[in-house]
């Protein structure tokens, strides 16, 4: 049985370009796609965010995982292989170790991300998601990076 392939889902361009290549390669190897949502946590305390306007955590519509899981299952319907075998994972923690760590659990060939995803300002100033992946993944790393579409008021 083929090695499972990792991809790690935020709903960005990138990330969902990521999916179409493995599910490409799920087609050639017939390997299990496993999708991987790691919600990030909130950018402020209930008290910073009364005073910006951002409603508490309990008054948001639904919780991290159904909203992670609704992204997954979505995602897969539009752009994963319909005739291959998919799980999916929502994870806690610091992005680029649950990653790491699923592919290791999971005895992964390849995680196949997006290079840019919707992630915080952090990633400004500490690196990215994708490149400290590559650091501490198990195995092979495949990044793609979603080109933005032509702008149509460019067309001639």
């Amino acid at each position: 049985m083929p090695q499972p392939i990792l991809v790690p889902m935020d709903g960005s361009p990138s990330a969902r370009r990521a999916l179409e290549h493995a599910s490409l390669m799920q087609r050639a190897t017939g390997a299990v796609v496993h999708l991987l949502h790691v919600p990030e946590p909130p950018a402020a305390d209930e008290h910073l965010g009364a005073m910006v306007g951002v409603p508490p955590m309990a008054a948001t519509e639904e919780p991290d995982e159904t909203r992670g899981l609704r992204l997954l299952e979505e995602t897969w319907q539009t752009l994963g292989n319909a005739d291959g075998a998919v799980a999916y994972h929502i994870e806690y923690g610091d992005s680029e170790s649950v990653i790491a760590e699923k592919a290791r659990e999971l005895d992964a060939q390849c995680i196949v991300m997006g290079s840019r995803g919707l992630g915080n300002l952090k990633s400004l100033f500490v690196g990215s998601v994708s490149q400290k992946v590559m650091e501490l993944a198990p195995c092979l790393v495949i990044t793609l990076h979603a080109v933005p579409e032509d702008d149509e008021s460019d067309a001639v």
